[in-house]
């Protein structure tokens, strides 16, 4: 069932209290957490539809395609054993095993190992038109790698090298160092983690993962968080201080998006980062309301995002594996 289906089924999912300016300081991080949001986040699931490239089949016989139900929090990786097992035997023997030629590829954007499937699908395909392009339809390459545009599968162990990065680099921004994965992450604590990921396994890797990623607001420095869109291949990193109560209120606004951390929302930090994207307006009762100025849609974890949900419950809720917090804007 894809991901939104999921999400829109549930009734519970801000059953979990949000913090509060009168006691955030006394919130435990536990107590923001939705332990079932994030089992059903991690359950969602996209149905996918592999063909091999047509001008790289050597043989008579045109393979069958390949149909799959995707985890939307994991990484292409994930699939690529039942996709090779199915086309190896289409291909030259030599290019059977060259990992770092091979990518996919949807309507002639190729699509990165290294960045979740669903990530990449609310950016590409986004809600409104989802229905039209599910399965989502990839194709599959064994030769041509488009290396000015997307990280290449230099070997097996690519997958790990680049999520252990990005958890360290989420957990410094978020912590203000990766010191605690770096001192205190066992290799068997590491080894439980990846093979998590690699057999989808919830225990494995929450077992591992929930004291990295459910931290007090009052631990954090900053807000780990991704802005990805359909029209550029990279994405904006915003810079977003967590600052103390008793430090909000000298900060001068020139300074880096920050706020009381139990009031600044996520159409706050979009506001701040892209101007020219968003603005406030007046509604109809006289209150302030963040408008877009053009046609798009803001999308986490597969749904359309409200602009007043505090960053803080995103974070802690709405991220995907390597605990940063994506967000997506699908221009129309």
């Amino acid at each position: 069932m894809e991901q939104s289906q999921l999400l829109s089924q549930s009734s519970v999912i801000n059953t979990h209290p949000i913090p509060q300016a009168a006691r955030f300081e006394r919130l435990d991080a536990a107590d923001a957490v939705n332990l079932e949001l994030r089992r059903k986040l991690w359950e969602g699931l996209l149905p996918v539809k592999v063909d091999l490239a047509l001008n790289e089949i050597n043989s008579s016989e045109t393979p069958r395609s390949l149909y799959i139900m995707a985890p939307r929090e994991n990484y292409f990786f994930y699939i690529l054993n039942e996709v090779k097992w199915l086309f190896d035997s289409y291909r030259p023997t030599d290019k059977v095993d060259a990992y770092d030629e091979m990518w996919f590829e949807f309507n002639n954007t190729p699509l990165k190992w290294n960045v979740p499937i669903g990530v990449q699908f609310d950016a590409l395909v986004g809600i409104a038109m989802k229905q039209r392009d599910l399965p989502w339809c990839l194709t599959f390459h064994y030769r041509g790698f488009p290396e000015e545009q997307v990280l290449k599968l230099e070997g097996l162990n690519f997958f790990k090298f680049h999520f252990i990065n990005a958890l360290k680099e989420s957990h410094s921004l978020r912590m203000g160092s990766a010191q605690e994965i770096l001192a205190n992450m066992q290799k068997k604590d590491e080894t439980r983690m990846i093979d998590g990921l690699r057999k989808h396994n919830y225990e494995n890797f929450w077992e591992i993962n929930q004291n990295l990623c459910d931290k007090h607001i009052t631990e954090l420095k900053k807000y780990a968080l991704r802005v990805f869109t359909n029209v550029h291949h990279t994405y904006v990193q915003p810079n977003i201080e967590i600052l103390k109560p008793q430090d909000a209120q000298s900060q001068d606004s020139e300074e880096p998006v920050s706020q009381n951390p139990s009031s600044l929302t996520l159409g706050d930090v979009l506001l701040e980062t892209f101007p020219r994207l968003f603005e406030s307006v007046l509604n109809d009762s006289g209150e302030v309301e963040l408008a877009k100025k053009r046609n798009f849609e803001v999308i986490v974890q597969g749904v359309e995002a409200d602009m007043n949900t505090p960053l803080y419950w995103l974070q802690l809720n709405m991220s995907y594996l390597d605990n940063f917090l994506y967000v997506c804007l699908h221009f129309l």
